[in-house]
């Protein structure tokens, strides 16, 4: 009974997020109230067995099993399997929820749906300080009726915690980039943390943080090195600007960081040259494998090797790809894509105008290079260029403005 409570709250909070958000903003209002309706009915007709979402099934009650055998012990015993929860660190969150409110099925993801909800207003809300209102109202609404963002909400996977992990830290990004607030930038770096702790993938967010910093810094020191007049708040940015440098280095030399599927930073034994090679070695495998000649071969002595795999992870399945109606439903993927990056290079001299910008566009990069490198399944390429799906939405929205909907007048 408890569990029913609670997972009632919880949908109410999820409800709330879009009723609070939208009377702030109202102009994603009707938005928001669609993307939850939408991540609520998935949740139902996953849970009902009407349809098979994708990841829903053996991935999702692997976590939810994994989570409800840890409720089973002690809290003494269960928080000692945090120090062996690894990839599983969402399932020991789930195992404390069960221990507090019982066992439901639908208990993690009913969290997720509030999660979701979370995702859509952060995006809205990043897009509306960067390019204004009538982009943050298309921004919400394709990050919200997007069925595999959508699939994220409904189903108990780790995604979505780590994805609103993230899209907190960009959020403060974004702050201490406009409004120069130094307490932004260290939340920023504490969520991308966070995120990475949940999918260790995430930590090329913050090497992309770091990135960042040290084109900063990079820029200051000519001034100083010129003896140019420098201020108590210069300075202060300058500091800022290394501090967040050393603490990318830091988790850089921390040792044995998983990166997307394999690629390991810090290892003593291979090179990152050596790593690299690493993932086109092994066939692809699965229903939906990318091509023979994309996933093997030798990167370095065939160069284009790296920019296939990186054109598969962003825009595949392409036609050659689909053999069944399911991966069909995959071209949803490519089409939002290639618009995407089509109106992020078409708009490349607006963007770069903006520091905030620049800054996105690196950690974009980066995440999509080290996401793109370790993946050869078109399902898995999917499933993780979601995680950053905001990111993209949040850079083409530069030109949203000129695009039309009814539903989107105010």
């Amino acid at each position: 009974m408890t569990s029913y409570l609670f997972m009632t709250i919880i949908t109410l909070m999820a409800l709330g997020v879009a009723l609070f958000v939208g009377l702030r903003h109202r102009f994603l209002m009707v938005v928001l109230l669609l993307a939850f309706f939408f991540r609520l009915v998935l949740l139902f007709i996953q849970y009902y067995g009407l349809f098979s979402i994708p990841g829903g099934d053996a991935d999702a009650l692997n976590m939810t099993h994994k989570a409800w055998v840890w409720s089973m012990q002690d809290w003494s015993g269960l928080f000692n399997e945090i120090n062996n929860a690894g990839s599983y660190l969402y399932s020991f969150f789930g195992a404390i929820l069960f221990k507090l409110f019982g066992y439901h099925e639908l208990l993690l993801p009913v969290v997720n749906l509030f999660f979701g909800m979370l995702v859509v207003a952060l995006t809205g809300i990043i897009v509306n300080r960067i390019w204004g209102a009538r982009p943050a109202q298309l921004s919400a609404l394709i990050i919200g009726l997007y069925p595999f963002a959508a699939f994220n909400s409904a189903i108990a996977l780790r995604e979505e915690p780590s994805i609103l992990a993230f899209m907190f830290g960009l959020y403060f990004l974004v702050k201490w980039l406009q409004e120069e607030s130094r307490a932004g930038i260290y939340l920023c770096l504490a969520f991308f943390g966070l995120a990475t702790m949940i999918h260790p993938g995430w930590v090329a967010a913050i090497f992309g943080v770091g990135v960042y910093a040290l084109l900063l810094l990079f820029k200051a020191l000519p001034r100083i090195v010129q003896g140019s007049l420098v201020t108590r708040g210069y300075f202060h940015n300058i500091l800022t600007a290394g501090s967040i440098v050393i603490l990318s280095l830091l988790l850089s030399a921390a040792g044995e960081v998983t990166l997307g599927k394999g690629i390991s930073l810090g290892s003593e034994e291979e090179t990152v040259a050596e790593l690299i090679e690493s993932q086109f070695t092994g066939m692809p495998q699965g229903g939906s494998a990318y091509p023979t000649v994309i996933a093997t071969g030798d990167p370095f002595s065939r160069p284009w090797l790296i920019p296939a795999r990186i054109v598969y992870f962003l825009f595949s399945p392409f036609p050659w790809d689909i053999s069944s109606p399911q991966q069909a439903l995959g071209m949803i993927s490519s089409v939002l894509y290639l618009f995407l990056v089509w109106k992020i290079f078409k708009n490349w001299k607006t963007i770069r105008q903006h520091q905030e910008c620049v800054a996105l566009l690196i950690i974009l990069a980066l995440l999509t290079f080290i996401f793109a490198i370790g993946v050869t399944n078109i399902g898995t390429a999917i499933r993780h260029k979601t995680k950053f799906l905001a990111l993209f939405i949040i850079l083409a929205a530069v030109s949203f403005d000129s695009i039309r909907f009814r539903l989107l007048r105010r």
